[in-house]
């Protein structure tokens, strides 16, 4: 076998790596030791797509949780079992309906679900009664598990069990492996993102909807286009109601805005709330009563760690909420009392936190509903963690989320004209309160070996308020002189996002590049100077005949083919280069002058470098295709290439093609290397 045979099949082995395919297999290995057998099949169905009644428009399409733990498939009509004796994951999918391709597009072929999804074995739907049959057969006495009675499939078979699967799933689920935490983790930081922008932009966003609209674009424009739960941006006294999902009120004169959004990423949920004040400034009231959420989490995740028992720290929030609220004077009498007597649910209605996963209101380790005769059965639990849970382990992800709520429909109907509460809440001083409306505060948190991590990055409390005054100063004093200038920085902007990436849609690169320049020019903006934007001073011809001093040109030497699948383009070029300096020169000097290069969809890139000595010089870049600059490092180290930067330019085609992509990336690179070293350009140890 020669050394392209060994990098053949180390490459093969690197592009069906299970760190790169969720981890089906793993899963249903793991649920049927939840199950506790040895042997019999496990039968899944995924969502199957449906118009809405009286319409021929679909239903909002959304994979079964359960079905999509143990096939990592995101695709409709798709069914899988499990043959736990064999260890044997069979996927069942749609066959291709070429009628419907140019209406809605297409599932994955065969071989493509081989190269996508962590199974064993691929067959058309039709295939499935077949060989369950076989199975059967083969297996007399064996027993099939499914989740619902109306899952049974249709064939005659006696023993069917719709017990035990379902709560040997939710065990399964409810301590994450390392890549459900990464995708965990990357829903977090997109939501954080997006709460951040909301921040920067409070000062000019006048109603809930723009909140929405503006949140759910940020996460868009990062891929993650399905939300974690419908946001929630409730203003005033909105934000008493726990799941206000209306967002249609102008903010006006309202104090607080409580904002709880959290995007998915691969089916991964975050969850996140916070509340700050609208004009950037605390009132009195609303600032107490956020000072007593803030303590009342920060005392509970001061305990999070393996062990410890959600109820517990539930009750300790419930006796900081009590102590805060009797030091403001909102309640009256002995914290005992109020517990016993529950007097406390006035202000404080709900559960300490969750778990996080495929659900946002994830599963527990034990069926916490009853089965009901309804193929809309849900077993997620949106509540507070009962006391019978168990205790927390390392692995579970979730939420601390205490809140103080003043609801008037609540209170008066429930507990101000009550004999048992009324006596315990000072209605006077409740008045002061009405228009503070609600405050939760809501992170999501990883349980590890020795305590707690906060995946949630989006800031909170003061360094929340610090963004939007910001954000505030940024606009707000500047004078009606100052108009022009900004318009003709604007223009300016504009016109470099042309010129680098024609025909792109760069909204929010735009706004991001507008206020940067802005805050540039801030000082002469808000005097009111008249002067002329100076680059203000020069003409056009003098701006365009001024082209910057590269310190070094790269020379190309070879350009691949262009491989096409699916639509998606792939084009590998190499140079040669001497030093990290020329490698990123050549970078720059590419996609700021070659116009199909600046259409790129992804433009990734590695260079290896050999200095003096032992020195070795080695960098890589994914432009957004993540993994793949290391990938392509990866490439060079094997195959001993020295003084090389490779770029490998991808324009999307509209279908995802999941690990395949990493094939033909290190196919075309390779393809590049290799000519250049036979002609000696570079050295490559290993061809």
């Amino acid at each position: 076998m020669d050394n392209m045979d060994n990098l053949d099949n180390l490459h093969l082995q690197l592009r069906i790596s299970s760190t790169e395919k969720y981890p089906a297999k793993q899963h249903a290995q793991r649920v049927a030791a939840k199950l506790g057998v040895k042997e019999g099949l496990i039968y899944l169905l995924g969502q199957y797509g449906y118009n809405l009644e009286d319409s021929d428009m679909p239903k909002t399409w959304r994979q079964r949780r359960y079905f999509y733990y143990c096939s990592g498939v995101d695709e409709p009509n798709a069914c899988l079992t499990y043959d736990i004796a064999a260890d044997e994951l069979v996927l069942y999918i749609e066959e291709i309906d070429p009628d419907q391709v140019i209406w809605v597009g297409r599932g994955s072929t065969i071989d493509e679900a081989y190269d996508r999804y962590d199974v064993d074995i691929v067959h058309h739907n039709p295939d499935l009664f077949p060989n369950m049959r076989l199975w059967i057969a083969s297996n007399p006495g064996a027993v099939v598990y499914i989740l619902h009675p109306d899952h049974k499939p249709d064939i005659k078979f006696p023993n069917i069990n719709y017990k035990a699967l379902l709560p040997a799933i939710d065990a399964a689920r409810e301590i994450k492996d390392a890549y459900e935490i990464d995708l965990i983790r990357k829903a977090n930081d997109i939501s954080s993102k997006a709460h951040i922008e909301v921040l920067r932009h409070l000062s000019s966003l006048k109603t809930e909807a723009q909140v929405q609209a503006l949140f759910e674009a940020v996460c868009t424009s990062h891929l993650a286009n399905k939300q974690a739960y419908p946001v929630i941006a409730a203003s005033g006294e909105n934000a008493s109601v726990l799941h206000y999902t209306t967002n249609n009120e102008p903010f006006e004169d309202k104090q607080l805005l409580l904002i709880d959004a959290g995007t998915g990423w691969q089916l991964y949920a975050a969850d996140i709330t916070r509340t700050f004040p609208l004009s950037g400034s605390w009132t009195t009231e609303a600032e107490q009563i956020y000072r007593l959420v803030e303590t009342m989490q920060d005392s509970c995740v001061k305990m999070l760690e393996p062990g410890a028992c959600m109820w517990d720290l539930h009750d300790i929030s419930i006796r900081i909420a009590i102590k805060g609220l009797l030091e403001l004077g909102l309640l009256k009498g002995d914290i005992e009392t109020i517990i016993k007597q529950r007097t406390y649910k006035a202000f404080y209605p709900h559960g300490l936190g969750h778990h996080v996963g495929l659900e946002v209101h994830d599963i527990l380790g034990r069926p916490i509903l009853k089965y009901k005769s309804s193929s809309n059965n849900n077993a997620t639990f949106d509540g507070p963690c009962p006391p019978d849970v168990p205790a927390l382990q390392a692995g579970m992800v979730v939420t601390i989320e205490p809140g103080i709520y003043f609801n008037r429909y609540e209170m008066h109907r429930a507990y101000l004209n009550s004999p048992i509460h009324g006596k315990h809440i000072n209605k006077k001083i409740l008045d002061k309160y009405w228009a503070v409306g609600g405050v939760r505060i809501e992170d999501d948190y990883l349980i590890t070996d020795d305590g707690c991590e906060n995946l949630t990055t989006a800031p909170k409390g003061d360094a929340a308020l610090k963004i939007i005054k910001e954000g505030k100063a940024g606009y707000a004093t500047l004078p009606r002189t100052a108009g022009p200038r900004i318009l003709t920085l604007a223009r300016r902007v504009l016109d470099g996002l042309a010129e680098a990436k024609p025909g792109c849609v760069l909204l929010f690169e735009f706004v991001e590049g507008v206020e940067g320049e802005i805050a540039k020019a801030l000082p002469t903006l808000a005097n009111g100077m008249e002067r002329d934007v100076e680059v203000e001073t020069k003409t056009e011809t003098e701006a365009e005949s001024h082209t910057p001093e590269l310190e070094f040109v790269a020379e190309w030497i070879v350009v691949s083919e262009a491989v096409v699948v699916h639509g998606s383009r792939f084009v590998a070029r190499a140079c040669k280069v001497a030093s990290p300096e020329e490698g990123r020169s050549a970078v720059r000097e590419l996609v700021s002058t070659d116009k199909k290069v600046m259409r790129a969809t992804h433009n990734m890139w590695a260079y290896r470098i050999q200095g003096s000595g032992q020195v070795v010089y080695a960098d890589a870049d994914d432009d957004g295709e993540d993994g793949a600059g290391g990938k392509l490092a990866a490439l060079l180290q094997v195959m001993g290439a020295w003084g090389v930067l490779v770029v490998v330019s991808r324009w999307y085609g509209g279908i995802k093609l999941g690990p395949e992509r990493w094939r033909l990336i290190g196919s075309v690179a390779r393809e590049v290397v290799v000519r250049g070293g036979e002609t000696g350009a570079w050295t490559v140890e290993r061809m």
